[in-house]
């Protein structure tokens, strides 16, 4: 009885924390309303100054300039704002999780999600409308699966709203190649051959000239997913950092044909080549530091162009922080968790990546990652409404989201916003 007084007065207590769930917003009714005024930067469509947005039905409806502004809709001015979408995040840690229970055999990240996750809000905060959780590789977890699993999933932000939070499950198969046992490799590639057994049988089915009297194969549910790879309607993640991992990657993928994405990619500045001769992409963490071995000729380790040198070569490549996490502790780095998100960019500029290529990769990039480009990643009539609005270049560390806009509902303003709504724009200081 006490713990479901204690549930009540939480679940009470965050919609009165919330300013859009206090106010009764329905969720559920799509709202039109209209942007103007602002530099609308759309990523994939160019920049229109003085842009203007109309968003009907969650979508965005219309992008230019000069639009027609239909009758009794809400208007947002955003004159000297910087208008873009959303950012999306390819991989984060297990935010907005429930404990798991011991017992499940299954634990689908669907059945364990948390909408009112203060998480979310601060996702928000930082203009995170899509994010990618992975508890396997995520260094918090205290799951005992294996070093290779589908359990991951692409959620978007919109609080207190279960149901147009869960996007899809799985997005693809994690493979952590650095901490891959023997026994392990063997049983990924006995899935593998399985897979690849059953596509020869479909197709020689397909292909005769008797298949009327042939009976199609048994598709096993234990290699289901992995037909989806070898069919190319998932890729497989493969985490590494360091040189010699990155080519045990290489050869997964040149054995298997697989669509290869590798998670870290600290050292793929040394083979920039190969990866980008074999179309894998990449989700880097600009930050990330890997000492130089002093015994190693050519020069090892991290590298501060890494982004721009595997941009060079054609390489496709999202970036993440350090720290794929929100971690609110004191004593944090900036730029080091998904609180500034967008600084992560920054870094890659510094390292000299081109700031339009910074934010392709924190929006449109790891949109395509997760094959989610033909709803979000950038601001195109027909895609999702998830739009932000900044007070300056998200790449300085002095901008600020004044709003989050998830599919189609105004679910950020800075003013309204308990924790930020306070806090001033910094002065430049030098």
């Amino acid at each position: 009885m006490k713990m479901k007084c204690f549930l009540l007065v939480s679940i009470a207590a965050t919609l009165l924390a919330h300013p859009f769930l206090a106010a009764g917003q329905d969720f559920n009714k799509k709202k039109e309303f209209y942007i103007k005024g602002g530099t609308v930067y759309t990523i994939t469509g160019g920049t229109i100054v003085e842009g203007c947005l109309l968003i009907k039905e969650g979508k965005i409806h219309k992008v230019g300039r000069n639009l027609i502004l239909p009758e009794n809709v809400k208007v947002i001015d955003a004159s000297g704002k910087w208008i873009m979408p959303g950012f999306v995040v390819a991989h984060t840690g297990s935010m907005a999780f429930r404990e798991l229970i011991p017992q499940d055999r299954n634990p689908e990240i669907q059945k364990y999600l948390n909408p009112f996750d203060m998480a979310i809000e601060y996702c928000l905060a930082s203009g995170i409308t899509t994010y990618c959780p992975n508890p396997d590789a995520s260094r918090y977890s205290r799951s005992k699966k294996k070093n290779y699993s589908f359990r991951n999933a692409v959620l978007k932000t919109t609080y207190g709203n279960l149901e147009e939070m869960f996007i899809k499950e799985p997005a693809y198969l994690f493979v952590d190649i650095t901490a891959l046992t023997l026994s392990e490799k063997d049983e990924l590639r006995e899935s593998f051959l399985k897979a690849g057994d059953y596509i020869r049988q479909r197709s020689e089915m397909e292909s005769s000239l008797k298949s009327g009297d042939r009976k199609e194969p048994v598709l096993k549910p234990d290699i289901k997913l992995f037909v989806e790879v070898l069919s190319g309607d998932l890729p497989v993640r493969f985490k590494a950092d360091k040189d010699d991992d990155i080519r045990k990657v290489l050869a997964f993928v040149d054995e298997f044909g697989i669509n290869g994405q590798i998670l870290g990619a600290a050292e793929g500045w040394l083979l920039a080549d190969e990866i980008g001769r074999r179309n894998i992409s990449t989700i880097l963490q600009p930050e990330q530091y890997i000492a130089q071995d002093p015994y190693v000729v050519p020069a090892n380790g991290s590298n501060i162009q890494n982004a721009w040198i595997q941009r060079r070569k054609g390489i496709k490549f999202a970036i993440i922080p350090t720290s794929p996490s929100m971690d609110t502790r004191i004593g944090g780095q900036i730029g080091d968790d998904l609180l500034t998100f967008p600084l992560a960019g920054a870094f890659a500029v510094r390292g000299g990546l081109s700031e339009k290529d910074a934010l392709e990769a924190l929006t449109i990039r790891p949109a395509e990652l997760l094959g989610m480009a033909h709803r979000i990643g950038s601001l195109t009539e027909g895609k999702d409404a998830d739009i932000i609005i900044l007070d300056g270049n998200p790449l300085d560390y002095r901008t600020y989201v004044e709003y989050t806009i998830v599919n189609g509902e105004i679910l950020y303003s800075k003013k309204d916003f308990r924790i930020f709504q306070k806090i001033s724009k910094p002065e430049k200081l030098f």
